[in-house]
């Protein structure tokens, strides 16, 4: 009758049925069933689930009897084959893998993993010349993490393609390196981000054991792990006696050479004589150097010059050494290894690119592959926020073919069947399509480099970056829905319908959660934008909230030195800003421009914004000097960056002139404004937003010249703009007819104000509903108007309900409800009440002494109306 019973190989288990229950039936089913795994070891014992030999008949046959069916066979190479190793081996050429886990679910941050995992790198692929694969991916955080099951996955991944190359290219690698760095034991475990653990012996026995291909070939593991500070400072005290402490291990056994390093973490040691402290170097710094020192020498002789540095204990079973050799150009032609593409489908990179210029950037781009792939042309796509015409990136025949701004970025596209890079720095993306590119030096993209199938490119590409496979629907179909919608959000909110905006801007979330899943950051940019309409329309509590949720995503996935995060800080200052509470404002302003003064050069884009902003809150605070310095710190900025005739420059000129406007410069405030109608008019024509902001600044700047005429003149300029642009029912259109009220009503033209305003009023409540600021705006406008006319009754009518909306949107001191009680106070003092109008100017006195200072202008007015 036969038995079945289970055998566990290596990493494996087997299922076996013995005819007979006797050991030589169970070595030869054994033998069988290894054939290909073991076929270079032999079959040494065999032992049961107690560790106990199986040796004879009646071993196995008791094992059977008490239930045991498990059993362990041991294998270790062949003694015959064991002689034919060679005394040295020389390596040109060998598949470096590096491995590492620097964020863990339950233990601290390894920065210094991330700094070894750099450097070794930087060794292997810059220094020797060699094929480099990384677990760690500089630009993107979430490869900081790698659990057990990724760890797996890259070994296989390797093991897989060394097979499939077998055939094609058998002695294109002719040694392999394996390196660890992470937390591990000082047994053979590995641990993962996850917790979990493997052993470098498994890793071993895939690449020696089960797969042929390194067969004969030397094969080094190095295993880096990373002890607390408390367990180092024991370890150096205990070394001399205790040998579980070594601070190095070699192993070399055979073809197979292992090196177990266990550095202290963040140690300092305390300098002789002296209370100096200083960083103590680790194992991965003293090796890189090193071996950079000793290149071509052997490993014996590198780890006799790492003695003098290091704690080491070496085990050597056989004696052979290995002799790493930098790769020359012939040798890249010699053994013409492939180049391996990532083929998982990557999404756009938000690591220090991703704003909606950048989004819309990278769609345009992804339109043009598609579109040249469509028509069988070759080339490539590039998108940047540097010009590249001066670079040298193609064959000298080779001319820009299409080139399209969004703002501070270019998308150039550029048709070629060969491109030659030769001191380039691409700081973005690149998108190659089925030309052959070739590299000569100082190759820098900074971001992603994109390749469709029968792209052929140099293999040395890959020391400058990751390369990634082009996929229609991940990089194309994707990007462009989400953009349409974006775009159709835009619109709605330009026209200020808000709620249609969220409807979109609620699919786009839809979209991203269920691709991507909830902690993305095309989830973090969907609720920015949500959250942008929503401080739009005024709800800023529900806006704050959502743009939190958006944060904490990107803090998440970059942490928290990140261009959004200072965004973040930008839309908070906003809100405040809005809702007329300017130290906070400005509080959050200054923080997003510190941030943005860590992370960028000082001519950023960005910072200019973070002038501009804080320029218009200073302005709106009355602290003009302050708002002047920092307009012209943004005006220098863009200057610098773009020239005279960009859009931001003529925004700079446009709030200079603004703030010249405020403290009563009035000519120099018009020669601004007419600096940013020119380049306006140059880049836009007349019928533009922009060009209607200028008419519209310029006919307030008249206004308050006393020059009413030229002032309706370009009021009414900027009205016919709008109107041609937004037709009636628009916020800007509104703000035209309010605007010529004003000068209507300060001419004397009370009626015609008063026409004007009611058009503005009833184009508001169509757009915003009867509870929003600019609702207010009207109502107080309306309540001046009457009240100058000498209809009181009317004025206290349009006065009250002014005041009801800002307490009701404002909840808490601002200046616009001071100047709402102000107003009725003027107002029940001219009808006789004088009893009601100190009551109002008691709370207009109030809430001007904490908003705007107990010296300030209006405050002391309002102190002398209470007096009186």
């Amino acid at each position: 009758m036969s038995q079945n019973v289970f055998v566990t190989i290596g990493s494996k288990k087997y299922r076996l049925k013995l005819a007979t229950l006797t050991v030589d039936c169970l070595k030869k089913q054994i033998i069988e069933e290894s054939k290909f795994d073991e076929r270079a070891n032999m079959l040494i014992k065999i032992t049961d689930g107690d560790g106990c030999d199986i040796e004879k008949d009646k071993h196995l046959q008791l094992a059977i009897e008490d239930g045991q069916t498990h059993f362990t066979a041991h294998f270790q190479p062949d003694d015959t084959a064991q002689k034919k190793r060679a005394s040295s081996y020389e390596v040109k050429n060998p598949l470096v893998l590096l491995a590492g886990a620097i964020k863990y679910e339950q233990q601290s941050y390894l920065e210094d993993a991330k700094q070894d995992l750099c450097l070794l790198q930087t060794l292997f692929q810059t220094k020797f010349g060699y094929n480099v694969f990384n677990t760690l991916n500089s630009q993107n955080p979430t490869s900081e993490s790698l659990t057990l099951n990724d760890l797996n996955n890259f070994i296989l991944k390797h093991c897989l393609n060394l097979r499939d190359d077998c055939s094609n290219n058998k002695n294109a690698y002719d040694g392999l390196i394996f390196v660890w760095c992470g937390y591990g034991s000082n047994e053979d475990n590995l641990i993962t981000s996850d917790m979990k653990t493997k052993p470098l012996k498994h890793i071993q026995d895939d690449f020696a054991i089960r797969t042929d291909y390194f067969m004969g070939k030397p094969k080094i593991f190095m295993k880096i792990i990373y002890g607390e500070q408390e367990k180092a400072s024991q370890m150096k005290i205990k070394r001399v006696n205790e040998n579980n402490q070594k601070r190095l291990w070699y192993n070399h056994d055979a073809d197979i050479f292992t090196i177990f390093a266990n550095n202290p973490r963040n140690s300092i040691t305390e300098a002789a004589g002296n209370g100096n402290k200083k960083k103590e170097r680790h194992f991965t710094e003293v090796f890189c150097q090193v071996i950079e020192n000793n290149i071509d020498k052997s490993f014996d002789l590198i780890l006799g010059q790492m003695l003098e540095r290091q704690v080491i204990q070496t085990i050597l079973t056989t004696h052979s050494d290995i002799y790493l050799t930098p790769r020359s150009r012939h040798d890249e032609e010699k053994y013409e290894v492939p180049v391996l593409i990532d083929d998982t489908p990557k999404n756009l990179d938000f690591k220090k690119h991703w704003n909606t210029y950048w989004r819309k950037a990278n769609v345009e781009a992804a339109k043009m592959v598609e579109k040249m792939l469509k028509n069988n042309e070759q080339g490539l796509v590039v998108v940047t926020n540097d010009a590249i015409a001066s670079q040298n990136t193609t064959n000298p025949t080779t001319k820009i073919w299409k080139k399209k701004q969004f703002r501070e970025y270019w998308m150039y596209a550029i048709k070629t069947k060969l491109v030659v890079l030769n001191d380039v720095n691409i700081d973005g993306n690149v998108y190659a399509i089925n030309c052959e590119i070739q590299c000569q030096a100082n190759v820098n993209i900074t971001t992603q480099l994109f390749v469709t199938k029968n792209t052929i490119f140099d293999q040395r590409l890959r020391q400058f970056i990751s390369i990634s496979q082009w996929n229609t629907n991940t990089n194309h179909d994707l990007p462009l829905q989400l953009q349409e919608l974006e775009d159709k959000a835009e619109q709605c909110s330009e026209k200020k319908l808000f709620d249609d905006a969220l409807v979109h801007l609620q699919k786009y979330l839809q979209i991203c959660i269920d691709a991507f899943g909830c902690n993305h950051p095309y989830v973090s940019i969907a609720y920015n934008m949500i959250a942008n309409a929503y401080s739009d329309s005024a709800q800023y509590a529900t806006a704050i909230a959502t743009y939190e949720k958006a944060v904490q995503i990107i803090a998440d996935n970059f942490g928290t030195k990140h261009a959004f995060v200072a965004q973040f800080y930008h839309n908070l200052a906003l809100i405040f800003h809005d809702k007329r509470q300017y130290q906070k404002a400005i509080e959050y302003n200054e923080k997003s421009l510190d941030l943005r003064l860590k992370i960028f050069e000082n001519n950023h884009v960005d910072i200019a914004w973070s002038y501009h902003n804080l320029g218009i809150i200073y302005d709106d605070e009355g602290e003009h000097n302050k708002a002047l310095d920092c307009h012209e710190k943004a005006l220098a900025i863009r200057l610098a960056l773009f020239g005279n005739n960009h859009a931001d420059v003529a925004f700079s000129y446009h709030n200079l002139g603004i703030i010249h406007d405020n403290i009563g410069e009035h000519d120099e405030a018009i020669e601004y404004y007419e600096k940013a109608l020119q380049i306006r008019l140059s880049m836009f024509g007349t019928n533009h937003i922009d060009v209607g902001w200028s008419y519209n600044n310029l006919g307030l700047a008249y206004h308050d010249k006393g020059q009413f005429d030229k002032a309706i003149e370009f009021c009414e300029k900027a009205l016919n703009v709008r109107l041609n642009l937004f037709g009636t029912n628009h916020a800007d259109v509104a703000l035209s007819y309010h605007n010529l009220g004003i000068v209507y009503n300060d001419e004397g033209q009370h009626d015609k104000a008063i026409e004007c305003y009611e058009k503005s009023l009833k184009i508001r409540l169509d757009i915003f509903g009867p509870k929003h600021v600019d609702i207010g705006y009207s109502y107080n406008n309306l309540g001046i108007a009457y009240h100058d006319k000498g209809q009181y009754d009317k004025a206290i009518e349009y006065h009250e309900k002014a005041l009801q909306i800002r307490k009701e949107i404002f909840l808490g001191a601002t200046q616009d409800i001071s100047d709402s009680n102000w107003n009725l106070g003027l107002s029940f003092e001219r009808k006789g009440d004088t009893e009601t109008a100190q009551k109002y100017y008691e709370e207009a006195w109030k809430i001007a002494n904490v908003v705007l200072g107990e010296w300030h202008d209006e405050t002391i007015e309002a102190k002398e109306k209470i007096r009186n």
